[in-house]
């Protein structure tokens, strides 16, 4: 059955899909900026040091979460949304209560071992080692936290994982670490708010579940042990593969570079993720539209979306990355003099950033045509070109190694994504409809040039920002929109309702 068969004619119900959406665009857009202020309320509280501590704490708090959750996270949505829907409550609080007891337990044993393997790690992460102790509490209840967010989707309740993570997580770690770094100019006590943030998350899940009824049976759960288990372990390998992909760069500058080389990056990178923005929206409703054109067989459909979808967020991209080039080093200067030394690295991961965006969201494209698994050995192949390119380039050049290592390999996992899709599936999403924004394109990076010469100040960033956007849009307006790029928003106004 089709997207638009399901969604039917009934207006509520098509309503009730763009408040799912919604909220989910929304809410990651929210906890993103909330995490983004995180970053910068350390920087100009307590330096690039701190951050550089902080971050790699993070990186180990996040990989170590991985080993902790063992894919039950997958299992709890799995399996909730299986039996909440038969209406087998006894099952479905049997579910919930082993997705959690099995997490504990791997948490704890994911901690006994990050701690010996901190004391036996002579020479390497020494200066990080009592950041890490001070860390370990974090990994189970990031656990517990992402596997009842995941049950709460299995009872198709999309905002309580948003409200969870993005809004009462994210905020309280903003408060407390604000008044740590503030007030007390303490790192040990910003860790301490992260940990305790986690830990409201995991009691403001915990609620979220008892109102949708997980718990109804807990005097007479019917368990399945053995069949989560044998689903999630299977799923350990990828998530951990995936997560040490993304943070291999931190990890290894830890171990060659000094922390506020670690701090200095991690603001360079966290700001390059921020003009992602527009694939992650693509992320959050356009898979559907791939998996619908290819059940269908509807190659043309699929391929006019393919080229739309990548059209659109490499124009969006490569204007934040222009924007993002231009006012590299004011900036990096925003969250402290000591960080515009990174200005460059922000250059080259920006550039990095728009490369991935030009070549579309070939990852969503093969999980949504049943070649998920390929997407498997590129995460493996990723982590393995990154961890080398790294190790060699951060010896020679540091922080800006690093980021030379990091673009470099994104920009060959897509590029070879763009292959596979191309030989996999068929689909290449180019065509000479481009050079419109290509063209629309100049008169906004002229227009961020003019303001950097002319002006300066936060203030002025903002005005500039604004101003090659209108510049941009008006342009491209004005050019015309291909009859693709009007299929594509009449797809998102049928899933809007």
């Amino acid at each position: 059955m089709s997207f638009r068969e399901m969604m039917g004619s009934g207006e509520p119900l098509r309503r009730s899909v763009l408040f799912l959406v919604g909220v989910a665009f929304a809410g990651a857009v929210v906890g993103k900026g909330i995490r983004y202020l995180i970053q910068f309320v350390i920087a100009r509280g307590l330096g690039p040091e701190a951050v550089g501590f902080f971050a790699m704490g993070l990186v180990v708090v996040k990989i170590g979460s991985r080993f902790a959750q063992a894919g039950l996270d997958k299992a709890a949505e799995k399996y909730v949304s299986i039996h909440e829907g038969d209406g087998e409550s006894r099952t479905v609080t049997g579910v919930v209560l082993t997705t959690v007891g099995y997490s504990i337990a791997f948490g704890g044993v994911t901690v006994v071992v990050l701690v010996a393997l901190t004391e036996l790690s002579i020479g390497f992460f020494d200066a990080y080692r009592s950041v890490i102790r001070s860390f370990v509490l974090a990994i189970p209840l990031l656990a517990l936290m992402e596997i009842g967010m995941h049950a709460t989707r299995g009872f198709k309740e999309t905002k309580y994982s948003v409200y969870t993570r993005e809004f009462i997580q994210s905020g309280v770690a903003l408060g407390c670490i604000a008044v740590a770094a503030f007030v007390f100019t303490s790192l040990q006590l910003v860790i301490y708010a992260y940990v305790l943030s986690l830990a409201v998350g995991v009691v403001a899940v915990g609620y979220y579940l008892y109102r949708l009824g997980a718990f109804e049976s807990i005097g007479n759960p019917n368990f399945q042990s053995r069949e989560i288990l044998l689903f999630s372990l299977p799923l350990l390998f990828a998530g951990v593969t995936s997560y040490a992909a993304s943070w291999v760069d931190i990890l290894i500058l830890g171990v060659f570079a000094s922390p506020r080389a670690v701090g200095v990056y991690q603001i360079a990178f966290q700001t390059s993720m921020l003009i992602t923005i527009v694939l992650n929206a693509t992320n959050v409703i356009f898979p559907s539209i791939i998996a619908e054109s290819y059940h269908q067989r509807d190659t043309e459909r699929l391929d006019a979306f393919y080229i739309s979808i990548t059209k659109w967020t490499a124009y969006l991209t490569c204007l934040g990355a222009a924007f993002v080039v231009v006012f590299a080093e004011e900036i990096m200067r925003l969250f402290g003099p000591a960080f515009s030394a990174g200005a460059v690295a922000l250059s080259v991961l920006a550039v990095g950033q728009a490369t991935v965006a030009a070549t579309g969201p070939g990852g969503n494209v093969l999980k949504m045509t049943n070649y998920e698994r390929i997407e498997l050995y590129n995460a493996a192949g990723m982590l393995f070109v990154n961890a080398a390119l790294n190790v060699w380039l951060i010896q020679l050049y540091g922080v800006l190694g690093a980021a030379i290592a990091t673009a470099f390999s994104l920009t060959l996992l897509n590029v070879v994504r763009l292959v596979e899709v191309r030989y996999f599936v068929g689909p290449t999403p180019y065509n000479r409809s481009y050079w419109k924004g290509g063209l629309s394109l100049v008169p906004a990076v002229a227009t961020f040039v003019a303001f950097s010469k002319a002006f300066g100040g936060p203030l002025w960033i903002g005005v500039a920002a604004v101003t090659g956007t209108i510049a941009f849009g008006t342009t491209i307006t004005l050019l015309g929109l291909e009859d693709g790029d009007r299929r594509l928003l009449e797809s998102i106004g049928e899933r809007a309702g």
